[in-house]
């Protein structure tokens, strides 16, 4: 079974389970924020929802330190002022590889986001939100 099904069916299992009302939208992975807005598209209810972007980050100098940072899409994410404000060292925060996205969230590439945490059974990863995200109107 491909992992990336399996990633989510797990969540949608982990939503149902807690009476977490959901629905699912499938697109192709996307990599860049101009891919995801084409990709798509919420309609009905959900047309107002704000689309996110999720960047997974170690710690180069210490790779069981990693992070799942959840931000609006229009956010700049300074990586210098976060690993300042997270005690990375200068230049050591990074994008974590497939491997370690694959093993410890279970998905690929492209995949990526806030449910994919479900996955981490062991807790190793520490998700960051954006304050616009919590501000955004519903």
């Amino acid at each position: 079974m491909d992992h990336a099904v399996s990633s989510i069916e797990t969540t949608e299992k982990f939503l149902q389970d807690n009476g977490i009302a959901f629905k699912t939208v499938h697109h192709t992975p996307t990599m860049k924020n101009e891919e995801m807005l084409d990709a798509i598209k919420f309609e009905g209810e959900h047309a107002s929802a704000m689309l996110a972007k999720q960047l997974f980050l170690h710690d180069k100098k210490s790779k069981d330190r990693m992070w799942l940072v959840c931000a609006g899409l229009t956010t700049t994410i300074d990586l210098k002022a976060l690993s300042k404000k997270l005690g990375v060292g200068s230049g050591n925060l990074r994008g974590a590889d497939a491997d370690s996205l694959y093993k410890y969230l279970g998905c690929k590439q492209g995949m990526v986001n806030f449910y994919s945490t479900v996955n981490d059974s062991g807790r190793n990863v520490k998700v960051l939100y954006d304050k616009a995200l919590y501000e955004a109107p519903w």
